[in-house]
């Protein structure tokens, strides 16, 4: 049996038909033709999946408000190997079946429930999904509260790509030299910066850990910047939205009895209630992936037993001599640190900014304070209380989709 949809295009093409058989045909029909496609459009179903294969917090705080967005970030979450980035809903591919990647993108650009979307990261409030959390505790701030990924998805050349796709694929690197993407490229990936101060950041990862907050990644109702609005099956939920949702939590780095928790320990993946994510998939957050971030003044510090901390400045590892999954943790590494920001040192375990400036080593000033600790596996943990800056190591961990 034909579905409601598929009976409307069989009687819009019957009316095209009469149309071009009755060249004299009335201003009616040509509304009656409108009416029909303007209702097949608005019937069209969601048809946006997003979900991601790397989830990336880097620690770092008290960092100046013009800090470096590429080589920075609280958050950074891609989609970088095949099996994840964008994909289509069943339902959208069963009511277009049939259509070439020419028409479906048309549709993605004309249907009520689709036209306008852009993808975007941000932490919600568990449960009440429009709620954004604002690391400032202030406005919603663009680019540091939220992150964007790519243009409006059903804009050319990306909206093409999408409607060639087929059930179960999926796009994470989109091409094409007309337009410009946000960040400048067409790979799927954003940053959210909570970095304002130790407070802030502690107040993210509270939140996250104690479940009143998720990852997320939503569809916007608009195009416009400051827009946090994810789109739902009903306008009026707030408890039910188009998504991929994060729970994680957080943890000590391994080997630190004593430590501020600076480093994923545990990711679930979930559906936001919309019905789009009909397959979760498992996270590991290897210990093989927390990796220590060293001022570059320190890089010869000594600790308290008198020996030298080392962290190597230098090329890259030869990959080549590399097994299966520590090339794997290198390639993740690597996504979420560029090569022209951060020296990756893999026989230590930490990396080193590049960039020399003053106060953007990661630490923000510490004129006054004890040096960082980065070996005893006991620091002096961040007073919450009294607001004293402890001796704790910054961290930077990556979490990966199974």
């Amino acid at each position: 049996m034909l579905s409601r949809f598929k009976l409307k295009h069989v009687a819009l093409l019957t009316i095209f038909g009469l149309l071009f058989t009755f060249q004299n045909c009335s201003q009616s029909l040509n509304n009656n033709i409108d009416e029909v496609l303007q209702q097949a459009y608005q019937d069209m179903p969601f048809a946006y999946v997003a979900t991601a294969d790397t989830i990336s917090y880097m620690s770092c705080t008290r960092m100046p408000t013009a800090v470096d967005t590429s080589a920075y970030y609280t958050f950074r979450v891609g989609a970088y190997n095949a099996g994840a980035g964008l994909s289509l809903t069943s339902s959208f591919l069963q009511a277009t079946s049939g259509y070439n990647a020419v028409s479906r993108a048309e549709v993605l650009s004309q249907s009520t429930q689709n036209s306008g979307a852009t993808l975007q990261l941000a932490v919600r409030q568990l449960g009440a999904y429009q709620n954004v959390l604002s690391g400032a505790g202030s406005a919603i701030a663009p680019g540091l509260d939220t992150g964007s990924y790519l243009m409006e998805l059903d804009s050319n050349p990306i909206a093409s790509q999408l409607g060639a796709l087929s059930l179960g694929q999926w796009q994470n690197h989109f091409s094409g030299n007309s337009l410009s993407y946000q960040g400048g490229t067409g790979l799927m990936e954003s940053s959210l910066l909570f970095m304002e101060s130790e407070t802030a950041s502690l107040s993210v990862r509270t939140n996250l850990q104690n479940r009143q907050a998720l990852l997320s990644l939503t569809f916007t109702e608009t195009a416009g910047a400051g827009d946090t609005s994810a789109r739902s099956p009903s306008s009026a939920t707030s408890a039910a939205v188009y998504g991929t949702g994060y729970l994680l939590t957080f943890s000590n780095p391994s080997g630190w009895a004593v430590s501020d928790q600076r480093v994923i320990s545990s990711v679930a993946e979930i559906d936001m209630g919309g019905g789009t994510l009909t397959q979760t998939h498992g996270w590991s957050c290897p210990a093989a992936l927390q990796y220590k971030i060293v001022q570059p003044s320190d890089l010869y510090l000594a600790n308290s037993t008198g020996s030298q901390y080392n962290c190597t400045q230098g090329p890259d590892p030869d990959t080549t001599s590399m097994n299966s999954t520590t090339l794997a943790y290198y390639n993740a590494l690597r996504n979420v640190l560029p090569v022209g920001d951060w020296y990756i040192d893999m026989t230590n375990h930490c990396v080193v900014p590049k960039t020399q400036a003053a106060l953007t080593s990661c630490y923000g000033d510490r004129t006054g304070l004890a040096n960082v600790d980065y070996t005893s596996g006991s620091c002096t943990a961040f007073n919450q209380s009294t607001g004293a800056i402890g001796t704790c190591a910054h961290w930077v961990s990556v979490c990966l989709r199974q």
